[in-house]
C-alpha cells in the first residue's frame, strides 16, 4: 500500500473514531456552555474531515485546502477554549455577534442589489422583524458579550471599557493565543493561498510531465492536507477526552500509528 493510501486511510478511520467519540460524550440540558460549545465546534471539525475524503472518493481534489483551512480555525477555537477558559468562550460569542453585525450592516448599506432586496423584504414574515430590528438585537448581544472580555482580546491589551479599544478577531492572533503560531505561518497560510483562488493554485491539472494539458485534468488531492486534517482531529479528540474527563483509547491508537508512519518516511 503507497503512502497516499495510507493516509486517506488514516483520516478515514480518525473521522470514524470522531463520530464515536460524538457519541461518548453526552450532552443534555444540563451540560455546561463549555462543553456544549466544544462539542459543537468539534462536530463542525469532524464533518469537515468526512467532506474531506467525499472529495478524495469522488476524485474532485479542488476544495481540500478551502475545507481544510475553516477546519484549522475549528482546531484553534478548541484549543483555546480549555487554555483560555472561561474568557474565550465570552470571545467566540462577541466574534460570532461581531461578524453577524457586519452581515446586516452591509445588506442594509447595499439594500438596493437584488439580492439585499429579497433578504430585506422577506424578514417580516420570515422572523417577525425588520433588517433595522435585526441590527439593534445584534448590536445589543455583541455589547454583553464584550463587556464580559478581558484586556487581552484587545488591540495593545487597552482595558476594553476604552471607547476605541478594537477587538483583535484575526486567526493570527487566535492562533497565537493557541501556541500555534508556527501551524498558521505555515499550514494555514499554505491552505489560504487556494481559498482565494491564486493563480498557482487554478494552474494544477494544466501541467502535466512537463507539458500543458487541455482541458485541464482534476489534480490529485494534496496529501499534505489531508495529514493535516487528520492531525487536527488527533489532538482536540485527545484535548477534549482530557479536559472533559473522559478517557478515549482508541484516538491513542491512531496518534501512534501516524507518529509510526511519519518516523518511517
Amino acid at each position: 500500500m503507497n503512502v497516499a493510501n495510507i493516509l486517506t486511510g488514516q483520516l478515514r478511520a480518525s473521522v470514524k473514531v470522531g463520530y464515536r467519540f460524538l457519541k461518548h460524550i453526552k450532552i443534555t440540558p444540563g451540560s455546561s456552555d463549555q462543553k456544549r460549545m466544544s462539542m459543537l465546534i468539534y462536530n463542525n471539525l469532524i464533518q469537515k474531515g468526512d467532506s474531506v475524503l467525499t472529495l478524495v472518493d469522488g476524485e474532485k481534489a479542488v476544495g481540500l485546502e478551502v475545507i481544510t483551512r475553516s477546519a484549522f480555525e475549528n482546531y484553534i477555537d478548541l484549543v483555546n477554549l480549555f487554555k483560555h477558559r472561561p474568557d474565550y468562550l465570552q470571545y467566540i460569542m462577541y466574534m460570532s455577534s461581531d461578524q453577524q453585525e457586519r452581515s446586516i450592516k452591509n445588506l442594509i448599506r447595499n439594500r438596493k442589489s437584488p439580492f439585499s432586496t429579497a433578504i430585506i423584504g422577506s424578514m417580516p414574515e420570515r422572523i417577525g422583524i425588520t433588517i433595522e430590528q435585526s441590527l439593534e438585537e445584534v448590536r445589543e448581544e455583541k455589547a454583553e458579550f464584550r463587556s464580559g472580555l478581558s484586556r487581552v482580546y484587545t488591540d495593545g491589551n487597552k482595558p476594553i471599557s476604552e471607547p476605541k479599544a478594537r477587538v483583535n478577531t484575526s486567526v493570527r492572533f487566535r492562533s497565537d493565543l493557541a501556541g500555534k503560531l508556527d501551524e498558521y505561518e505555515s499550514l494555514y497560510r499554505i491552505l489560504s493561498r487556494s481559498t482565494h483562488s491564486d493563480f498557482v493554485s487554478m494552474t494544477r491539472g494544466i501541467f502535466k510531465g512537463g507539458g500543458y494539458v487541455w482541458p485541464p485534468e482534476i489534480p490529485q488531492p494534496s496529501f499534505f492536507v489531508i495529514d493535516s486534517t487528520t492531525m487536527m482531529i488527533h489532538e482536540t479528540t485527545e484535548i477534549l477526552a482530557k479536559k472533559l474527563r473522559k478517557p478515549f483509547p482508541a484516538v491513542k491508537k491512531l496518534i501512534k500509528e501516524r507518529q509510526q508512519l511519519h518516523s518511517t518516511r
